[in-house]
């Protein structure tokens, strides 16, 4: 009898565990916490162990955005969370999604357009992407017959949306450091994502021509203290054509701060000033 009470009990152990075991392992649950895409890629959400039908929206469409049937797409650089909802039953579901940038798409939005110089190569890039971005460039050059004679990079560490940066690329030299110019070029570019908040737009300038130079002033008008400000000026006649650049650093990294340059002319083979019909100023990067 005793041997037979032990037994009963087992069972009864045994078919509550196993029940409490069913119900645990079919609690609707979503099938990820949190899921890192690129832009224009997708990802599918779902809850698990259930039928009923399930409402999803996004914190954040510019983020991301999701479908009736769970189907997630990158849109923006930056996080939002997706929810599913059962609203029979009251229980709400949430997804991290962290969404990084698709450099192919990246590119897609950088304007580009080269002017050859005198003595370099001019690269003008627009950034119509909603978001910042790190450029990287590459110019190679070939003499008449194809044959590669010297490459030149340069680089800006934020080009901020919506906002123009010029890159150089100067000649390669011979011996006597002489400029070679090229028959042809060619220029490849990559890009990041950003790792600086730029603030390109919030620098103002104003120039004027006087005796000995392009006089320019600079302004922080942001609201921030920023590290750094990287301008360029470039010169041009009055046909349009580039006579000569300068970068520089420039001071006014504190908010409401003003600094002042000047860019000395360009000279022509008898040491005379070239005077500019007048100047551009580019804000490569501040932030």
């Amino acid at each position: 009898i005793k041997g037979m009470l032990i037994l009963v009990l087992m069972l009864i152990i045994s078919m509550r565990i196993d029940n409490v075991s069913a119900a645990y392992k079919y609690v609707p649950i979503i099938n990820t916490l949190s899921a890192d895409i690129k832009q224009g890629k997708t990802f599918k959400l779902k809850i698990k162990y259930t039928d009923a039908k399930i409402k999803w929206r996004s914190s954040n469409k510019k983020i991301a955005t999701v479908n009736k049937n769970g189907v997630v797409k990158g849109v923006g650089i930056g996080s939002c969370k997706v929810y599913g909802e059962n609203k029979k039953a009251k229980i709400k579901w949430s997804c991290l999604i962290t969404v990084g940038m698709n450099e192919a798409l990246a590119k897609k939005n950088i304007d580009t357009h080269y002017v050859a110089g005198k003595d370099c190569i001019y690269g003008y890039f627009t950034n119509k992407n909603k978001y910042d971005v790190e450029l990287y460039a590459k110019a190679a050059f070939f003499d008449g017959t194809h044959y590669l004679i010297g490459t030149g990079s340069d680089s800006t560490y934020n080009l901020q949306a919506g906002e123009e940066c010029v890159l150089v690329f100067d000649y390669p030299h011979d011996e006597d450091y002489n400029d070679i110019i090229p028959a042809s070029f060619k220029v490849t570019y990559s890009v990041e994502e950003s790792t600086h908040k730029g603030y390109a737009s919030k620098i103002k300038s104003a120039y004027q021509i006087g005796s000995a130079g392009v006089s320019v002033t600079f302004r922080n008008n942001s609201s921030k203290r920023l590290e750094f400000i990287r301008v360029i000026c470039i010169q041009y006649d009055a046909d349009g054509n580039a006579l000569k650049y300068d970068e520089d650093y420039i001071e006014c990294t504190d908010s409401g701060s003003t600094d002042y340059q000047v860019f000395k002319f360009g000279k022509d083979s008898q040491n005379n000033d070239i005077v500019p019909a007048y100047a551009n100023i580019y804000v490569n990067y501040a932030y």
